[in-house]
């Protein structure tokens, strides 16, 4: 948990607009934030800390202090772990999970798998996230909100802040739901047409988990990631599976994409360094070359 002067800072829980909902002293109060705030072009957002005065029995927002790390999708600040919720129904998005890896590792945030729907996940599912995610987090956990076993992801959690990420319909809220012990938030869909999920939570909010020391943000599911600030030659320190492959290379400039003699590549070849991670790397440093030489 971050140190924090509780008397004189308090946390943005949730963001509607140009409103703010903060945790004081335990309890939730409505806020608007003090124009030269707006017009420092600076965005408060979910799990940042601000200080505050009252006039006129308004609460004002006043300042806000420098954050620990962000995230830009889901937006949220401040936070300990991010928990990618994955379940093999809606089909995985592999290249936004990778991302979401990237932006973690670049932030200092702990990135955790969790496997949601464990009452129609398949062996060869858990085989195949075993083996593609073995290098980015320990084993992944495994839950059913459906059921309600989520003590996995609750003793993974205590005590921290954590964000729930992931695409629609892979059951964030539901496992909020079960976290609160409480039908707190509205539960989404897959499509049968689409076999994707379809859009409940519209905006990102923080839970206290059972009136602890736990917090955790729901958010809306994402179709579409971004890196974050991140340098196409930087890529490479991001994943890392190639911690203890990259230095080998012939060059020492290599981008482990097209270089001869990269070991990088010789490791995906012989099966050492997933071939599906591997190909979202080559796709995303190519999208970052491409963006700078734009």
């Amino acid at each position: 948990m971050f140190n924090v002067d509780a008397q004189q800072f308090f946390r943005v829980v949730k963001v509607s607009s140009n409103k703010y909902q903060v945790l004081v002293n335990g309890q939730i109060v409505n806020m608007i934030a003090r124009k030269k705030i707006k017009d420092s072009g600076k965005d408060i957002i979910v799990g940042d800390w601000i200080g505050y005065i009252v006039e006129a029995g308004q609460a004002i927002i006043v300042s806000v202090m420098d954050r620990q790390n962000s995230l830009n999708r889901p937006k949220v600040a401040n936070i300990d772990m991010c928990i990618a919720v994955i379940a093999e129904i809606p089909k995985p998005d592999y290249l936004a999970l990778d991302k979401l890896s990237y932006n973690c590792v670049k932030q200092g945030i702990e990135y955790v798998l969790c496997i949601n729907k464990m009452d129609i996940a398949t062996p060869q599912f858990l085989l195949q996230l075993q083996d593609r995610f073995k290098a980015v987090c320990a084993s992944p956990l495994r839950v059913s909100a459906k059921l309600g076993q989520i003590e996995p992801l609750l003793n993974t959690i205590n005590g921290k802040v954590c964000c729930l990420a992931g695409q629609s319909a892979v059951g964030k809220s539901s496992i909020v739901n079960c976290l609160m012990m409480n039908e707190c938030q509205t539960v989404g869909h897959v499509s049968a047409k689409s076999n994707r999920g379809k859009h409940t939570t519209s905006s990102s909010k923080i839970f206290n988990i059972r009136n602890g020391t736990t917090l955790v943000v729901d958010t809306p599911g994402f179709s579409l990631l971004n890196t974050m600030d991140i340098d196409a030659n930087s890529l490479s320190k991001l994943l890392p599976e190639f911690k203890n492959y990259s230095n080998l290379c012939r060059f020492s400039t290599c981008t482990h994409t097209i270089e001869p003699c990269c070991n990088i590549i010789n490791a995906v070849k012989e099966g050492n360094i997933n071939k599906s991670r591997y190909d979202n790397y080559v796709t995303v440093y190519s999208d970052l070359c491409l963006k700078k030489k734009y």
